[in-house]
């Protein structure tokens, strides 16, 4: 009904909103909007469900290609790269060492359930997604019978839910949809996990490693344990002199120490992090864990830290202050925590004063302590996980990745890159375009085609395109080639066929022409990476291709990227040396 091409940016742009966004968690999306204006909250809802129930996905390929993930080419004869929104967000959360230590704990603690994979995508993997799957997908757990629809506020709620019956929900058959989340199978002992991260040649690998003491506790039905748990972490790691946190940096585990109590799923985890350490250190870390939580079981809880703990949570409760964010949006993720999961009551997140009062008593019946003993101590569903810095694993994984685009273009050799710009102005090098040469190009490109020429002395001579693919005309490449002769001031050295708008040019054409005037062939395939023609997949033609890693492109990267591709060995080892500078295969 609304076929812009963002309806977010629209929105933002042209509404009264006060919070208007899309959430991914590990087990849910959700789509919240907010206004303080009725027609304008109307107006967003409509919108949103529009975007979710009907959207351009079926009707639009390229959406998926963008949004998702797609091959790239910054140039014809550049490297092949992959691109996309998502693909590149995803390779931005991969580079952290926060984020990759905050996933690697959930997908070790519930490995054999959803919160075993990636949410959002693994980059190694999301180009394994094919469109067909991805709508199947969406087909089935984007349907409105597995939706969990939430109104608050001020409003005609039987109007809204008309509404919401007549323009959507009455559109849709039933369907029974699987999305139970199931509970992962405690483990038989807590199991103890070392990987790597990947680290710059310029970081030190000393004083670098994170250690992580994380233990799974009951479920999320259970808010009064919930709350109790948010106590314990502002107690022992977060409260002025927390006993946990001052003993760790008091045998120098880490340079910093903090803890987090993750109870947006099923099944709730507690974790002790030490930041900026050492492998060696992982048993220290642990003993001392153990021995102040073990002290703690014994001569009992700093009762005042956990007073003030309560009161702490409690103040914020009752004062609702959620900062920026609308107080009915905070309510409704509390809601969904037990209501996703069919356990218990909705509302026993947002109904806490009782859980307050029975904490209150708690605090001097032991309840503290065994739950430290329980599940901090006792429990054998946990890791203990360190996360080491390597040098070379980015560079080990970039190989990799050049061998599986290396493989995907039928190319022997893929060589990645700075940019497009760069791996274009690294084919010209190799081709030896210098002073007094003519490289021809065709007339409808970017200005990275043809910004080598004029950096090296040469001259760039424009060519036509062809009316249906809009890329370089053999005929008329033919004629300016024979032009350039004719003239005798200029010497014909090089074509760069640019790959435009997904279409590859004809090169059972443009070929033989090169192979005639002994032309080097660079294909600038920027625009059509993962196009095909006659069989061959763009990126293998010429005797070089590029292609760029830039986000808007059809395969893009968190920042900027490219790629060069060849089958020559001599000719791989000169670009491997002209991208660091000259560096020699030693």
């Amino acid at each position: 009904e609304f076929p812009l091409k963002d309806p977010f940016v629209e929105l933002v742009k042209g509404s009264l909103n006060t919070f208007l966004n899309a959430m991914t968690y590990p087990d849910k999306t959700c789509y919240p909007v907010a206004s303080c204006n009725d027609k304008d909250f109307q107006n967003l809802m409509h919108v949103y469900l529009d975007a979710v129930f009907y959207p351009n996905i079926y009707k639009r390929e390229e959406i998926f290609r963008q949004e998702g993930w797609n091959y790239h080419l910054e140039q014809k004869e550049g490297p092949l790269k992959y691109n996309g929104v998502v693909y590149n967000e995803m390779k931005g959360a991969f580079s952290s060492p926060d984020e990759v230590l905050e996933r690697e704990i959930m997908n070790h603690l519930f490995p054999d359930t959803t919160y075993g994979c990636e949410s959002g995508g693994d980059p190694k993997n999301i180009p394994d997604l094919t469109y067909e799957n991805f709508l199947n997908f969406h087909r089935t757990y984007y349907h409105p019978s597995n939706s969990y629809i939430y109104l608050y506020g001020n409003m005609d709620m039987e109007e809204k839910l008309a509404f919401l019956d007549e323009h959507y929900l009455s559109h849709f058959d039933y369907l029974d949809v699987d999305s139970v989340i199931q509970e992962q199978k405690a483990f038989g002992a807590c199991r103890d996990v070392t990987l790597e991260y990947p680290v710059a040649e310029n970081e030190g690998e000393e004083d670098n490693t994170y250690l992580s003491y994380n233990m799974v506790v009951g479920n999320a039905a259970d808010s009064q344990m919930a709350m109790a748990f948010e106590v314990l972490d502002y107690a022992l790691l977060s409260a002025p002199g927390a006993p946990l946190k001052q003993a760790l940096l008091d045998v120098k585990a880490g340079k910093d120490v903090y803890g987090s109590y993750d109870d947006g799923i099923l099944q709730p985890y507690f974790t002790v992090i030490a930041k900026g350490s050492n492998p060696d250190r992982k048993e220290e870390f642990v003993s001392v864990i153990r021995q102040v939580l073990g002290d703690i079981v014994k001569n009992g809880i700093d009762r005042k830290a956990v007073e003030a703990g309560i009161n702490y949570f409690e103040f914020r409760y009752r004062e609702a202050d959620f900062s920026s964010y609308p107080k009915g949006l905070m309510y409704s993720l509390d809601i969904l925590g037990d209501w996703l999961y069919e356990k218990g009551n909705p509302f026993a997140q947002v109904q806490q004063l009782t859980v307050f009062e029975k904490l209150k008593k708690a605090v001097n019946e032991g309840y503290f302590e065994e739950l430290i003993r329980k599940y901090l101590l006792e429990n054998p569903h946990g890791c203990i996980m360190t996360l080491v810095p390597k040098k070379g694993l980015a560079a080990q994984r970039e190989k990799e990745l050049e061998e599986k685009l290396a493989s995907f273009t039928g190319r022997k050799h893929c060589i990645t890159c700075a940019n497009g710009t760069d791996a274009l102005q690294i084919a010209y090098m190799v081709a030896g375009v210098g002073a007094g040469d003519a490289v021809f190009c065709s007339d409808m490109t970017f200005i990275s085609s043809t910004e080598p020429a004029k950096m090296f002395g040469a001259v760039s001579v424009f060519c036509d395109i062809t009316p249906d693919t809009y890329c370089l005309s053999p005929e008329s490449l033919e004629r300016q080639i024979q032009a350039v002769l004719a003239e005798g001031k200029l010497t014909p050295k090089a074509v760069v066929a640019v790959d435009i708008l997904g279409n590859p040019c004809d090169y059972d054409v443009i070929v033989p022409i090169c192979e005639k005037y002994s032309l080097f062939l660079i294909e600038d395939a920027a625009q059509s990476f993962g196009a095909s023609y006659h069989g061959k997949k763009a990126c293998s033609f010429g005797q070089i291709a590029t292609t760029s890693f830039f986000p808007a492109k059809p395969l893009g990267c968190y920042g900027d990227g490219g790629a060069i591709f060849t089958d020559d060995d001599h000719t791989a080892d000169l670009i491997r040396s002209l991208c660091v500078h000259g560096k020699g295969p030693g």
